[in-house]
């Protein structure tokens, strides 16, 4: 949860894509990212297919090349996406996206939405977050806008869309 966006964000830009691209929006996470999935679903306008727990390892990643871009938080699912050549937005919290970003981070593929200039961040070290004194404010005060803006810039023509609440 240290390193996970809003759903209500992940909701909006949804639907966004939707109206403004007529996109289909393909929700996707672990059996245990259900829930969350299913809280983004009931917050859009436009129905996602929910596939959260419902894919194996090679069935995500057979589905994840066959779409226009992949919404995501740091963690695996971006490198996934990444590899299969899939345009990506990824959101970046407490975590260091010159580190662990997509490869190359930046170019015609990839947008990386961080809130940079915050004393606090990075404070991901040695694979541990330590309790967060600032409520989580690397990622509270990501704007959807700014998802938006990013999604914009890598989208011309209709598409699907993941949009997922993973965390790797």
């Amino acid at each position: 949860p240290f390193r996970r966006w809003s759903s209500e964000g992940f909701a909006t830009v949804g639907d966004y894509l939707a109206q403004r691209y007529q996109a289909h929006v393909v929700l996707f996470g672990e059996r245990s990212d259900r829930p969350i999935c299913e809280t983004v679903s009931r917050l859009m306008r436009h129905s996602p297919s929910d596939l959260s727990g419902g894919t194996t390892l090679g069935q995500f990643v057979g589905l994840l090349a066959r779409l226009d871009l992949v919404i995501c938080n740091d963690g695996g699912p971006l490198h996934l996406a990444v590899s299969q050549g899939v345009k990506t937005v990824s959101i970046f919290g407490p975590v260091d996206p010159r580190v662990y970003g997509p490869y190359p981070s930046c170019g015609a593929k990839h947008r990386v939405v961080c809130r940079y200039g915050l004393v606090c961040r990075p404070c991901y070290h040695q694979f541990r977050l330590p309790p967060c004194p600032y409520e989580r404010a690397c990622l509270t005060t990501i704007d959807v806008e700014e998802v938006m803006t990013a999604c914009v810039e890598l989208l011309d023509t209709s598409c699907a869309v993941a949009v997922g609440g993973h965390d790797g």
